[in-house]
């Protein structure tokens, strides 16, 4: 008798490998962005990491780099990048610690001083982008599950008041 199965789960975030446990990204001072796998023991409540993976260099072309979860639509985490003329790219995650060849979102984000991914915020299962603008406003962008257009049109969501702690959004 023989058979198989296979093991159907969603995405965790921030997970590159499709390992099911989030993965840890740096950018050196060169440039070169590194992965970090971790590893989650229950009965202790300890994370751990692995040896870092290189990823690859070139990424100081970039102002900003976001880990947003899946916006791509396919089985692993994605990242967006930000580059010094405003440019906003997508890498999609390939599942494999690496990632496919950059795709344009598009010009014109350079006028957010803040990008951050935020999971799925209007519970339609797929991650969304929170943004932040010098004037303090902030915008939403729904994910869609589209590599070729991860993000719907922007929604404002508010204005956050002048105040120290907001600087770390």
């Amino acid at each position: 008798m023989s058979g198989g199965f296979t093991v159907a789960r969603p995405p965790a975030p921030h997970d590159y490998t499709d390992n099911g446990s989030p993965d840890i990204l740096a950018r050196d001072s060169s440039g070169v962005l590194w992965r970090e796998d971790t590893v989650y023991y229950p009965e202790s409540h300890q994370l751990t990491g692995s040896d870092r993976v290189k990823v690859g260099p070139g990424w100081n072309i970039y102002s900003r780099i976001v880990a947003v979860g899946n916006v791509a639509g396919s089985s692993a985490g994605d990242l967006i990048a930000r580059d010094n003329a405003g440019v906003l790219w997508l890498y999609t995650g390939t599942g494999k610690g690496t990632f496919a060849a950059r795709t344009k979102i598009g010009p014109g984000w350079n006028v957010y001083t803040q990008m951050f991914g935020i999971g799925d915020s209007n519970i339609d299962g797929k991650p969304d982008l929170i943004t932040r603008d010098s004037t303090g406003t902030t915008w939403r962008y729904l994910g869609t599950g589209n590599a070729a257009a991860p993000f719907a049109k922007r929604e404002l969501t508010g204005v956050l008041p002048a105040h120290p702690y907001n600087t770390a959004l």
